[in-house]
């Protein structure tokens, strides 16, 4: 409180949420106090779609908000994901994942005018857009290809997560195919390095 110049009410909140996020642990008695967790555990998402489901979870959100819902002309790189010609109008998106302590991940997603148009604001405030995709539109998503690098927040990025321009961030390009092999969206998601762990079960087989 004296550090940061607030009041001893502010403390306990911030406290009170990083416990709710498992950041740190209560502990009473007169050894008692608020220690930093030494290890966390990692939640448990569904195999469907893949690891980073988990950080574009509302169940581990506090708020989804969209910040654009927009037709925009694709350049080559989307139409190419996509399998679409060049140029073409796609439905652009971009939203915003919030945890107790501020936005956790900024995700922008293309998806071609056919299934683009049929989606709603707001849903997608509540649901994932897998979610919105398979529970909405009836869309089956039949696989799910993951490309992922560190990076270093642009100045776009670091204003929408709040953090300093060159932050270390994780990169997730995701694209998703319908059981006809057909590409149905792409996303790009940008999450903050100290907010996200990923674990990756692998098969007994083929890897050293």
């Amino acid at each position: 409180a004296e550090i940061y110049g607030v009041s001893r009410v502010t403390v306990r909140q911030a406290l009170d949420a990083l416990a709710r996020e498992g950041i740190v642990r209560r502990r009473r008695g007169r050894k008692g106090g608020t220690f930093v967790q030494t290890s966390l555990a990692l939640p448990t998402v569904p195999k469907v779609v893949g690891a980073f489901n988990g950080v574009l979870s509302p169940r581990g959100s506090r708020k989804i908000k969209v910040d654009v819902l927009e037709v925009r002309m694709s350049n080559a790189d989307i139409t190419t994901a996509l399998c679409l010609p060049s140029p073409t109008p796609v439905l652009y998106m971009e939203r915003r994942f919030f945890g107790a302590l501020g936005p956790v991940a900024f995700v922008r997603n293309f998806l071609p005018l056919s299934i683009g148009k049929r989606l709603r604001r707001r849903d997608l405030s509540a649901l994932t857009l897998y979610e919105v995709l398979t529970r909405k539109l009836g869309v089956k998503v039949a696989e799910v290809h993951d490309e992922v690098e560190g990076v270093l927040a642009d100045a776009c990025v670091a204003s929408r997560l709040e953090v300093p321009v060159g932050t270390a961030m994780l990169s997730i390009r995701r694209v998703y195919f319908s059981a006809g092999d057909e590409p149905v969206n792409l996303t790009i998601l940008m999450t903050r390095t100290d907010r996200y762990r990923i674990a990756v079960q692998l098969q007994n087989s083929g890897f050293e």
